[in-house]
């Protein structure tokens, strides 16, 4: 069977799948394999080629004849292989060095069922419903400890090589008690400070050598003592010579410089970090900044979208049972946070 007349018979409403594999020139810049499904599109059907470039996917949609053209370049000038899946049959095709191919299809006896050809079918996620990802982390060294810190103030403190063979569906990182949750995570080399930041806008600075290191099932330790309705909304690695940002969700904010925040032992109540009122409302962020994050921008969120950005060093460096100053006028609320690259307003 020639290859025009396989994909005649192959390229239509019970093709299910589509893998092509196999260079036939070793090129890992180039397409490793493409795999083809039809999908379909408003009142038509199109087919949808993924080919796989390193760790990228790109996906393309062709038409019927725009598909067959695109597999016949694929398997006389790239690929050795295909494997048809289709719902009544199967079908293998061999291409050699010079492109000539040799065709096989072969009917089944049992009828399979076509897959769900929906454009943007259901995905599958390592998260469950309601989780979010807290931190992102590159590559890190060995000697170094993850400290986890929850909405209820506890701590615990991991050798990173307890992750060293992290599964693809994950691994429990921390067991958390019935409505906690993750706030922070922080890298530390087993001698740094942290400091805890509260609702409430209460803090606690303490040594991690306070928190003895554990295993990845443990809950964890106590950071800091909450009062009634309080709870932790941000922990940092205090570095030398930093400022704490603090913000509330009102829109005021201040620097304090790091030496204000005494060293205490951990489980304390902690001391004051920003003093609220009903002008400031809660303490919605707490940064712990370092010499080059004040050349940095801040980007402040309200919860309905509204997005300033400021240079860090323009805001009031002032002490620690303050209000601070207004950063933004807002109806709403400060929703979010994050220290960016420092950009130029137009015209300077």
């Amino acid at each position: 069977m020639e290859l025009k007349e396989l994909l005649d018979k192959c390229i239509n409403d019970r093709l299910i799948d589509l893998t092509i594999s196999g260079q036939k020139v070793k090129n890992e810049e180039g397409v490793m394999r493409v795999k083809i499904r039809p999908v379909q599109l408003k009142d038509e059907i199109k087919y949808q080629a993924s080919e796989f470039v390193g760790r990228k996917v790109l996906h393309t949609n062709y038409s019927e004849e725009e598909i067959k053209t695109r597999i016949t370049e694929y398997m006389e000038n790239t690929f050795k292989q295909a494997q048809f899946n289709m719902t009544d049959a199967t079908a293998t095709v061999l291409s050699s060095k010079k492109g000539a191919c040799t065709c096989k299809y072969k009917r089944l006896a049992q009828i399979k069922s076509q897959k769900d050809m929906s454009h943007n079918r259901t995905k599958t996620y390592i998260l469950k419903e309601g989780e979010k990802v807290t931190t992102l982390f590159p590559l890190w060294e060995e000697g170094k400890y993850l400290n986890l810190i929850t909405k209820a103030g506890i701590i615990k403190k991991t050798s990173i090589e307890e992750f060293d063979n992290i599964r693809k569906g994950g691994m429990i990182a921390q067991n958390l008690r019935e409505g906690d949750e993750l706030i922070a995570a922080i890298m530390t080399d087993g001698s740094d400070e942290i400091i805890v930041g509260t609702k409430k806008g209460k803090s606690i600075r303490f040594s991690e050598e306070d928190v003895r290191p554990m295993g990845r099932s443990a809950t964890g330790v106590k950071a800091i003592t909450l009062e009634e309705n309080d709870s932790v909304v941000g922990a940092e690695k205090v570095r030398p010579g930093a400022s704490i940002l603090s913000i509330s969700e009102n829109g005021m904010g201040k620097r304090t410089p790091e030496e204000d925040y005494r060293t205490q032992t951990r489980g304390g109540k902690g001391i004051i970090a920003m003093a609220l009122t009903e002008k400031t409302g809660d303490l919605v962020c707490m940064k712990a900044l370092g010499a080059s994050d004040i050349e940095e921008d801040v980007m402040i969120i309200s919860s309905e979208g509204t997005i300033i950005r400021l240079p860090v060093e323009q805001i009031s460096e002032i002490s620690r049972n303050t209000q601070g100053v207004r950063l933004m006028r807002t109806e709403d609320r400060v929703a979010s946070v994050a220290i960016v690259p420092h950009v130029e307003p137009d015209g300077e």
